[in-house]
């Protein structure tokens, strides 16, 4: 603001009828007196100290964080002083004093995104709802199905699918795999509730022959995606990497590709729901999309079709 001057040239202030000796010593009466709210770098007196706070807040000639009432050199700063000492949503970019504000924050306006448990955001729906669905939310009630084969494995699961998954992988004591999953789900599923009336396929699962066995070499190393890369799963326009050969080899010999000849579009499993239309080459998928998703209450034609 424009400094007024007296006839022997002392800046004054108007407002309380007072002459300074010189312009130091009127900032500095600015500074102390309670009767100004002075912003120092634009010389301007405000009507209060909370105009003169919002002023702050709002000027891009000022880096000032609200949370704690400090200023900074430049934007650079008050971003890492920001980052280091405060919290930010990252799904709405707010700023809050700590992480107790922001835990609130999150539970109460993303909820469908946040685990208030585990204080941990996700980026979608469906990565929440996986995670809910886990193993650390959901306790291990499911038995191993096993015993209806014969077997005496006696692990649980949080999950069906999850029972399923441990079958198919071949980590099942009572020694059932992928395959034979694949066969006890066709000999129970006769009217075709839950699998595809597809011959070539069945004809898969009926062949008794040994699960071919793969072994990567330094072929399958791409250096494009400067990865290793398996030439079963399909190229485009998301081919799977691998770091190693040893991973890829444990992704070959998987149930993923138990079938020598199977391409893999080839889906032998469909949602029971033909208003669904999704179509599964693993039980175990078929079973996680029921219990994770809309078509829930399909579930139970599942376990009636297959005797579980």
């Amino acid at each position: 603001m424009p400094r007024q001057y007296n006839h022997y040239g002392e800046p004054i202030c108007e407002d309380c009828n007072r002459a300074f000796v010189n312009d130091r010593a009127l900032d500095q009466h600015y500074l102390s007196s309670s009767c100004h709210s002075w912003c120092q770098q634009c010389d301007r007196d405000f009507v209060s100290d909370a105009a003169r706070r919002s002023h702050w807040a709002n000027s891009s000639l000022h880096d000032f964080c609200t949370l704690c009432d400090s200023h900074f050199d430049c934007w650079q700063d008050l971003e890492d002083h920001e980052d280091e000492e405060h919290s930010r949503c990252s799904e709405c970019s707010q700023l809050f004093a700590g992480p107790v504000g922001l835990h609130e924050h999150s539970r109460q306006s993303h909820a469908r995104l946040y685990c208030t448990d585990c204080r941990r955001m996700f980026r979608n729906q469906n990565e929440w709802t996986g995670h809910r669905n886990s193993s650390l939310h959901r306790p291990a009630t499911v038995p191993c199905p096993s015993i209806k084969f014969g077997g005496n494995c006696t692990r649980k699961f949080g999950s069906i699918a999850d029972a399923v998954l441990h079958l198919e992988a071949g980590t099942c004591s009572s020694g059932m795999d992928r395959r034979k999953v694949d066969r006890y789900v066709l000999s129970h599923d006769r009217t075709n509730i839950i699998t595809n009336p597809n011959q070539r396929l069945i004809g898969y699962t009926q062949d008794n022959s040994p699960p071919p066995r793969y072994h990567a070499t330094s072929e399958a190393w791409s250096h494009r995606y400067q990865a290793y890369y398996c030439v079963l799963c399909p190229p485009a326009p998301n081919p799977r990497l691998f770091k190693n050969t040893s991973a890829l080899n444990q992704h070959l010999n998987s149930s993923k590709h138990v079938y020598a000849n199977q391409g893999n579009a080839d889906k032998l499993y469909r949602c029971p729901n033909r208003d669904c239309g999704h179509q599964f080459a693993l039980f175990s998928a078929l079973v996680q999309h029921l219990e994770r998703g809309s078509c829930f209450q399909q579930l139970y034609r599942v376990q009636q079709t297959i005797g579980w």
